[in-house]
């Protein structure tokens, strides 16, 4: 079967990629010294220096597509992705040309890139699911670019649930590079294909913050009411790494502390969640923390036997995820539905009188093992 070849070009900047884009005739070179000659001397011609061997655009493009028409890949389309404004729902690749959203069809789909890292979890997310359909993503390893950033701890769960085969996500976008202009764009056609109560969060941030709620419907609401929203703001490839969910009304929220070793989980304590809100403002911006009020409570281990359900979901999740320790939360709807929210590398202890005390010094006892080793005594 033929096969479509993404080749992304992202390092390039704007004045480059246009001058790559005047050699695509090369793509149909019939060798190798014709990409080299042609290359060398338009170049030449272009900058009037005939002894610079600077290459002033992306050479390794044709070479590659050479390369893989030598090797018999049947190659049906090869095209190039220069900064694409890219989403996934649910299990599906979109990308916006044009004011138009067009799906794009993963199975038997290569992405490639040579010079930059795909290093955003929608990458990791793509790979899961071009395993799944026959698709392929490579790229040359090396140190990511934003290394330094490590709160991936929302982003690294839902990596996980794809993995494990996207139970406990059920509705979700996750959006890659898209452009200011095009924010109104994307979630109207959310709101027409899919739910119009929309949830915005970034990955980085905890606690409600970060967390914007819409309702599509609301006439008051606009694009520029949109592009003001605080999770919107910058790129959507940003390093607050924002994602979309459906909005869900629950009857419970669980916040689960856990120890995984060696694939052993271990539960601690079980926090229940009832959530009170205004939901006169529950749809308006930055107003969710303001407006809403908590009350905890936690479910004593004699009473966990009649919340099976809450356990093997919560051993399920975890087991998929890579973690060491944490604490879980997600959501149960009032059609039963488990719907995973969030994992917080470190939850608050949260303690209440009686055996949760017990429980909760257990796991921080458990867990500042994980810190000490042999060696460390040794030095």
């Amino acid at each position: 079967m033929s096969k479509k070849v993404y080749y992304f070009v992202d390092e390039l900047t704007s004045d480059w990629y246009k001058e790559l884009k005047d050699f695509l005739y090369l793509l149909e070179a019939s060798s190798y010294d014709e990409i080299y000659e042609k290359h060398f001397k338009l170049w030449n011609q272009k900058i009037k220096d005939n002894s610079s061997f600077r290459f002033g655009t992306n050479l390794e493009v044709f070479l590659f597509r050479k390369f893989l028409r030598d090797n018999n890949i049947d190659i049906e389309n090869f095209y190039l992705f220069y900064k694409p404004e890219l989403f996934i729902v649910n299990d599906e690749l979109f990308i916006i040309e044009n004011q138009k959203i067009i799906k794009i069809d993963i199975e038997d789909a290569y992405f490639f890139t040579l010079r930059s890292d795909f290093n955003h979890p929608f990458h990791e997310i793509l790979d899961i699911l071009c395993q799944k359909k026959w698709g392929y993503i490579n790229k040359p390893t090396f140190r990511p670019i934003d290394s330094t950033f490590n709160e991936r701890n929302k982003f690294t769960g839902i990596i996980g649930l794809y993995r494990s085969g996207f139970q406990y996500l059920d509705n979700i976008v996750i959006p890659y590079g898209i452009q200011e202009k095009n924010y109104w764009l994307l979630l109207e056609w959310i709101g027409i294909n899919f739910w119009n109560k929309l949830v915005l969060k970034q990955d980085g941030y905890q606690c409600g913050y970060g967390l914007t709620m819409l309702d599509l419907l609301d006439q008051s609401l606009d694009e520029n009411v949109i592009k003001s929203q605080t999770p919107l703001s910058g790129q959507f490839s940003s390093i607050y790494r924002p994602y979309i969910t459906k909005y869900y009304e629950f009857k419970n929220e669980y916040r689960v502390y856990f120890i995984k070793i060696n694939n052993e989980i271990n539960i601690y304590s079980i926090k229940q969640k009832q959530l009170q809100i205004n939901p006169e403002k529950l749809f308006l911006a930055d107003t969710f923390k303001d407006t809403a009020s908590y009350k905890w409570s936690f479910i004593e281990k004699k009473d966990w036997k009649n919340f099976g359900h809450v356990l093997e979901a919560s051993k399920n999740m975890i087991s998929s995820m890579m973690f060491e320790t944490g604490t879980l939360e997600f959501w149960e709807t009032h059609d039963d539905k488990i719907i995973y929210f969030e994992v917080n590398p470190m939850g608050s202890p949260m303690i209440f009188e009686g055996n949760d005390i017990e429980d909760i010094h257990t796991f921080y006892m458990d867990l500042f093992k994980l810190l000490i080793t042999d060696n460390l005594w040794k030095k």
